[in-house]
């Protein structure tokens, strides 16, 4: 209130909010208010309270979002591919953790693509400045091969390796795959500032479609095993 004269309760904690459907109730201290994370599993859902059902082949995130699949064969290719249209030039968009130091992860700074792979000899980053993907559809194929990788954006194709003396990605039985960022506790976005040294501070916003992974296509909504925040995209 003006004077400060006026107690704002944390809705989550007293349970008094209003997300329905298993969805996650998340308190912004900041906007004083409560955010309703919803599932993406079993059944997709979305709204302010996550009352409505969705489907969707192409699929919009919003920065707080996530979507996880399961994955094999990682270790010696990567082969992926997408479709791309982003609302916001920086953000994590598809995230692979090994064990170890073991990761490979695409995301957005400036609107340009950037490529990071670490087979446990140091971080290779491979970056396509060429074409933004803030606006419209963009493709997007990254091919990986041992320690060698390519990424090519509409076209645009830029080439890197990692230090000598590892060639796998070092991951485990039943690897999944992190779409859109990870998984979150709080609006905040705590987490990011520990991921990657802090290279990005929130996921990825924006749609992502025709998603093909070492010449598998995944199906964005029934393939996803985890996710929070994903809705049809054009909502």
């Amino acid at each position: 209130g003006a004077r400060c004269d006026v107690v704002v309760a944390d809705e989550c904690a007293a349970g008094t909010d209003g997300c329905h459907n298993t969805s996650r109730c998340v308190y912004d201290s900041a906007a004083l208010d409560y955010e309703c994370f919803c599932p993406l599993v079993p059944v997709p859902r979305a709204g302010r309270f996550c009352e409505s059902v969705v489907s969707f082949s192409a699929a919009q995130f919003r920065g707080s979002s996530f979507a996880e699949y399961p994955f094999r064969n990682f270790a010696k290719k990567t082969d992926v591919s997408f479709n791309v249209s982003a609302t916001a030039a920086d953000g994590l968009v598809f995230y692979i953790k090994g064990k170890a130091k073991d990761f490979l992860s695409v995301g957005l700074r400036n609107g340009n693509v950037e490529l990071m792979f670490d087979l446990g000899a140091g971080t290779a980053t491979v970056s396509n400045k060429g074409v933004s993907v803030v606006g419209g559809w963009h493709h997007v194929t990254i091919s990986r091969s041992s320690e060698s990788a390519t990424l090519t954006v509409d076209g645009v194709s830029a080439s890197g390796s990692s230090k000598s003396g590892a060639t796998g990605l070092n991951v485990g039985r039943g690897t999944h795959f992190q779409l859109g960022g990870i998984k979150v506790a709080s609006t905040s976005l705590t987490e990011y500032g520990a991921l990657l040294g802090g290279a990005y501070q929130q996921g990825f916003a924006g749609c992502i479609a025709d998603l093909t992974v070492n010449g598998v296509d995944v199906n964005l909504q029934s393939g996803a095993r985890d996710g929070a925040n994903v809705d049809r995209c054009g909502n």
